[in-house]
Formats: structure tokens, C-alpha cells, sequence
């Protein structure tokens, strides 16, 4: 009996010594360090896990938890990864529309943030996050429950997501025949929705692409599959002609005109 309330005594004494030593030094006093990871510092403790990200914000989580660090944009070189010897560069874009769970890879390793990585799955932003690949020069990396859009330098100029540069929705005009409030752009056309119901008997021919990148609401499309419609992402687009353009979205079809910007 003696023997037995003496390890709980000592095993009491742990707990308190653990949870003392996170509280004052930020780190578990009894853990394990993780060395996968060259710019964020993980210790796994007894109770708590320590993440110091970027070496400058320390997160202290129960065990177990699930907890990516967050990518920091103030360094003097632009997040990036490294994937099949292309190097992919942070636009600002989150996509959001629905997708499959099966990722194309995982980011397995990491240089500092000034530095431009120089391997496959490598990034200059932290490691551990899974990927997609995505069409036209484009990688989606997940991180913190969002899909971070990455393009290639070839086109990172056009997939980069400056708002100065896109026009009002109030400055578009008015329509009868369509409402310009629910918009998407597909090669280099506008299209709005038809307020007309149409009788359609489905595509003449496979899909021409996806609506895949969203904006705010009172701005204007201006890239490929892009909308200020949420309920818009994932939509099929069909048909597409000078003047008009069929979206299957949530079950049904509709048609959607081309508007001038």
C-alpha cells in the first residue's frame, strides 16, 4: 500500500512539475523534440504538446490536439513550395469549393523563410501539409482547414489576388434579362445569371471547366473560373458560346449570359 501511494505521490509530482515548467518556460519538461521540421520547434510532452512557430509565436495545446502553423507572409521572401521541380508561389487565394479527400502529396520538409527551397515537397513555410494538384500552373496546399492556392511563376501574376485592380459590381449595368449581382468569368468573358428558366436536355459535350476561386461579393470576376457567388463553386460549366454559357450547380442547370465588364 505504502509502495503504491508513493508512486502516485511521485507521479502527482510529475504532473505538477510538467504543468509548472510549460507555464513558465513554455516547454514540457519531460518531452521529446521533433527534428523533421527545420523552421518550427514541436516538443511533445507528457500533457501538452509546445509548437514555436517561425520561431516567434509559441502555441501550448493539450496532447493530441491537431494544430498546423500558420503561414507568416512578412518575410522577405514570398511563401513557396517546391513540387516535381517547380517552384509555386503563395497567390493570397483560398479555393473553396468542395473536393475529394485523396491528396497528390505532403510537404515533408521545410527551409527558413528567407530562403527558397531547393528540393521536391519542400516549402519555405513549415512542413506537414498536405496537397492537390491543380490545373493551369496551380498547387493547393492545405492548411488550418483551408486550401491555399500556390501558382507557378509563369502565371502567378494573373492568379495573384490584388482587389485594387477588379471593378465594382455597382459599376457594371443594369440588366433585364439577367442579375449581374451573381457573376463568373471564364476566357476572358463575363457571364451573369439568366433570370429566364430554361427547358434543357443536358451538354452537348463534356465540361468545359469548374468555377473553383472566389472573390467578394461586390467585385467583378476577371480570371478563369472565378465567381463572387459562393454557391457558384464547384459549378460545371457547359455550352459555352459569344453569348451565353450553361452552369450545372446544385442539381440543376442554368443559363447564364455574357455581359460586358
Amino acid at each position: 500500500m505504502k509502495k503504491l501511494l508513493f508512486i502516485l505521490f511521485v507521479m502527482a509530482g510529475c504532473i505538477v512539475l510538467d504543468l509548472s515548467w510549460v507555464a513558465v518556460f513554455e516547454k514540457p519538461l519531460f518531452a521529446l523534440k521533433d527534428s523533421s521540421d527545420d523552421v518550427n520547434q514541436t516538443y511533445y510532452g507528457l500533457f501538452y504538446d509546445v509548437i514555436n512557430c517561425h520561431e516567434s509565436e509559441t502555441y501550448i495545446l493539450k496532447k493530441g490536439s491537431k494544430f498546423a502553423c500558420p503561414v507568416s507572409i512578412q518575410t522577405n521572401v514570398a511563401p513557396m513550395v517546391q513540387i516535381d521541380g517547380v517552384l509555386y508561389l503563395q497567390t493570397g487565394r483560398i479555393s473553396e469549393f468542395l473536393r475529394c479527400g485523396v491528396l497528390d502529396g505532403e510537404i515533408t520538409s521545410s527551409t527558413a523563410q528567407n530562403q527558397t527551397p531547393v528540393k521536391d515537397n519542400q516549402s519555405n513555410f513549415g512542413s506537414g501539409f498536405g496537397y492537390q494538384i491543380g490545373k493551369e500552373g496551380t498547387v493547393q496546399v492545405s492548411m488550418n482547414g483551408q486550401w491555399h492556392v500556390f501558382a507557378s511563376e509563369e502565371i502567378f501574376d494573373e492568379l495573384v489576388l490584388d482587389l485594387s485592380i477588379y471593378e465594382k459590381i455597382e459599376d457594371l449595368p443594369e440588366r433585364r434579362d439577367a442579375d449581374t449581382s451573381v457573376l463568373f468569368a471564364f476566357e476572358e468573358r463575363l457571364y451573369a445569371k439568366a433570370f429566364a428558366v430554361i427547358d434543357y436536355a443536358g451538354p452537348s459535350a463534356k465540361a468545359e471547366g469548374m468555377i473553383e476561386y472566389l472573390i467578394p461579393e461586390s467585385y467583378v470576376p476577371r480570371i478563369n473560373f472565378e465567381t463572387n457567388c459562393k454557391e457558384l463553386l464547384g459549378g460545371m460549366i457547359y455550352d459555352v458560346s459569344e453569348t451565353s454559357a450553361i452552369l450545372y450547380v446544385d442539381g440543376s442547370y442554368h443559363l447564364y449570359l455574357r455581359i460586358e465588364k
